[in-house]
């Protein structure tokens, strides 16, 4: 155990740890599932299956890399090993999860998918889930604590502005597969450095106990015997299924309801940055009135973005989707960041339910709810996809200066020399093709695809697939008069269920966590009472000699039974 004030340096380097948990994460959330559907070309349901299947293994890897890393003794302390570990294991894992493989049948994909994100997940737990309890054992101070956590949160949402801004770009530079593993490498060596950092210059300050822990199921699932425990999972389970779900089908809804995917990075990064600005705000607001009240205003603001989403008009300015997006950001913060600042405070109930911290477990039980919030979302709208009739987007394959949209009577329309003048109009069943402005090429059929020839010629300039059939992704060389676009049409039962996951869900999960968050048990006052409570019993509140003792406490018996009383209290209020 190292004592001690943290130094600017060591706070400012644990604090950058959650670049990894914040940033990854929605790097995931948003891109992740249009990665396999529309990159990888898996069905929907089978690619919301691997991330379910997945979470199988967290419930039996978290919880017990929880007991793993409450019962590790070395020189570097109980949580830094992990921390070295991670620096080299999030880089490798984080560039599998992105490469596309080129294999031709679903079943081939879906192992491969579900390989590359079993590992990524078991590489999250071995350093996610130390560096959740290391938070807890940062520092004794309940303040400088705080300030920690508050940090870490900061570094989280700087993350996730550039994990929302930063990857389609990085992906756009190089050919479609390429950048998905070029920007995996990027984020990954990203998200890797502050680890080391963490193992060189971060201690432990809380008390080891002695006793090496073993794993037991019993006790990777105690936490949830405790009743503030309980409490702050529902919160933060349901804030996070929330987040996951409304994330996951983001990029659908700026795509295909509000038409304007080249606006993406810009509303993800007004949602963000409001988040951002509005972090300190969040901080000193849950001081002044409580975190649980915090969490609360931050829920109803959220529902209130949802609700706007949901009853978008296309007829709406553009300008409204930045609106809504900086209001949603601003009830998002509160949502995502008052459990995490509310975690360490609930650790210390640990202590009089168990006679001990047990950080880890309870770090390892919430890291499992975190990935399964994660999981259950894209699994929720991989559903959506499949059952609302979603349809994979189908390529066409035109020169490199023409234009390729969808218009309202569901054609695929191309405007060859990019002057804002369509020249030819498709429907979606291939079946017609309109000339305009003089254009004239030959048609020809085959297997789901057209391909229009001009005249004279027998190799043809452009290529469509429909929706329905879908092929490998194309790459081209730089020097290729050719490129690759994505046809987008949806029919509209598919649009209909997107209004209603990005508002009514919201709605209902968000006002059962407000219901929660009312009668959270562990109270500003409560949670002074049990920190008084720990320093009478443990005799750290001051170094009295027993004689001082004897003086104060002329019956040591009467002062036991005032502690045992109010431990009696605070176990009946708060476990």
């Amino acid at each position: 155990m190292s004592e001690g004030k943290m130094k600017f340096r060591e706070m400012a380097t644990f604090a950058a740890g959650d670049l990894f948990g914040g940033g990854a994460q929605l790097v995931i959330a948003f891109f992740y599932l249009r990665f396999l559907t529309d990159v990888v070309r898996i069905n929907p349901v089978l690619a919301g299956t691997v991330i379910l299947i997945s979470k199988v293994w967290d419930a039996v890897s978290d919880p017990m890399m929880g007991s793993i890393s409450d019962g590790t003794r070395t020189r570097f302390g109980r949580r830094r090993p992990y921390m070295l570990a991670g620096f080299f294991l999030i880089i490798v894992a984080f560039v599998t999860l992105w490469s596309a493989p080129d294999f031709s049948g679903q079943a081939a994909k879906f192992a491969f998918v579900a390989f590359s994100y079993l590992f990524f997940s078991t590489v999250s737990t071995i350093v996610a889930v130390p560096y959740t309890a290391f938070s807890s054992e940062i520092s004794v101070d309940v303040k400088e604590r705080g300030r920690v956590n508050g940090a870490r949160l900061f570094f989280s949402q700087t993350s996730s502005l550039l994990g929302a801004v930063l990857p389609m770009v990085i992906v756009s530079l190089f050919p479609e597969k390429t950048g998905y593993r070029m920007m995996g490498l990027l984020f990954g060596i990203f998200y890797a450095i502050p680890y080391l950092g963490i193992f060189l210059w971060c201690r432990e300050r809380t008390p080891v106990p002695e006793e090496r822990t073993r794993f037991s199921l019993k006790e990777a699932v105690s936490p949830i015997s405790v009743r503030s425990y309980r409490s702050l999972i529902g919160m933060y389970l349901l804030a996070f299924f929330v987040m996951d779900v409304v994330s996951a089908i983001f990029t659908y809804y700026m795509t295909y309801l509000i038409g304007r995917e080249d606006l993406l990075e810009l509303v993800l990064g007004t949602m963000l940055i409001t988040q951002i600005v509005a972090l300190a705000p969040a901080v000193l607001l849950a001081e002044r009135i409580s975190k649980a009240k915090t969490y609360m205003i931050g829920a109803a603001i959220f529902i209130v973005g949802a609700l706007a989403l949901g009853f978008y008009r296309e007829s709406w300015p553009v300008a409204y989707v930045f609106v809504i997006a900086a209001v949603v950001g601003l009830g998002l913060i509160a949502c995502i960041v008052m459990p995490w600042v509310m975690f360490p405070d609930v650790t210390d109930v640990s202590v009089l339910a168990f006679g001990e911290r047990r950080s880890g477990a309870f770090a390892g039980f919430m890291t499992f709810l975190r990935k399964f919030s994660s999981a259950i979302g894209i699994w929720v709208v991989g559903l959506m996809l499949q059952f609302s009739g979603y349809v994979l987007p189908g390529d066409a394959i035109v020169p490199q200066n023409a234009a390729v949209w969808v218009n309202r009577a569901d054609e695929t329309v191309i405007d060859l020399g990019k002057d804002g003048v369509p020249d030819i109009f498709v429907s979606r069943d291939l079946g017609t093709v309109r000339f305009a402005n003089g254009t004239d090429m030959a048609a020809r059929r085959g297997d789901g695809v057209l391909e229009l020839l001009p005249p004279g010629e027998t190799r043809p300039s452009i290529v469509i697939e429909a929706g329905r059939k879908i092929t490998g992704a194309y790459d081209f060389p730089d020097t290729s008069t050719m490129k690759s676009v994505k046809t987008l049409s949806q029919p509209r039962s598919f649009i209909m269920g997107l209004r209603v996951i990005v508002f009514a869900l919201p709605a209902v999960l968000l006002l059962l966590a407000i219901a929660i968050a009312s009668r959270f048990p562990l109270t500003p006052k409560l949670h002074a009472r049990l920190l008084e409570l720990y320093k009478a019993r443990d005799g750290a509140e001051t170094a009295r000699t027993a004689e001082d003792r004897a003086r104060e406490y002329p019956e040591t018996s009467g002062k036991d039974d005032a502690l045992a009383r109010e431990e009696a209290e605070l176990k009946a209020a708060l476990v």
